[in-house]
């Protein structure tokens, strides 16, 4: 916090780990949540259970990948946090998603009601596709994918500054 609160130079990404002494990695995210909104939080750990990456998710992670990463997915990650305001590979995505509706986590998100259709948009959210690509393989236009888009920001109380893959056509 003090290197941060007196740097010239304020980083776009940080690596953060959950795991750390005096203040973990939990509450290191939601203080740059509130602090420094500006900063992306990418999670490198070894924590591999669903209620860490939950939690960090919560906390204001763009990014959840763990320590065995290959060197250039690290890179790809950091990119695409970026570029697009989130990387989280499959396996991380597929259990954010999963656990969306599980009351053992005791989650927020759980009280919100998606749409299968919102789900599915979600879902693709997680890839590299496009909104023309996302409407082809939903049978839609793209003004009905900028609709779900629109509808899930209104229930996760998002904005467009939040969410930097608007430029996704």
């Amino acid at each position: 916090q003090e290197k941060l609160k007196t740097a010239r130079n304020i980083p776009d990404v940080i690596l953060l780990d959950i795991s750390m002494p005096v203040m973990d990695g939990y509450e290191t995210a939601s203080w740059l949540k509130q602090e420094h909104p500006e900063i992306r939080v990418l999670t490198l750990s070894m924590q591999n259970d669903d209620q860490s990456l939950i939690r960090m998710v919560k906390q204001g992670a763009k990014g959840y990948l763990l320590k065995n990463v290959e060197p250039d997915e690290l890179v790809l990650a950091i990119r695409q946090v970026m570029e697009k305001g989130f990387y989280f590979p499959e396996w991380a995505a597929s259990r954010v998603f999963m656990n969306l509706g599980n009351d053992a986590l005791a989650d927020p998100l759980h009280t919100f009601k998606f749409s299968d259709r919102e789900l599915e948009f979600l879902q693709y959210c997680c890839t590299e596709m496009t909104y023309k690509e996302m409407a082809a393989q939903m049978f839609c236009s793209p003004r009905t994918v900028e609709g779900y888009r629109d509808a899930l920001f209104d229930k996760l109380n998002l904005s467009f500054v939040s969410y930097l893959a608007v430029d996704n056509f």
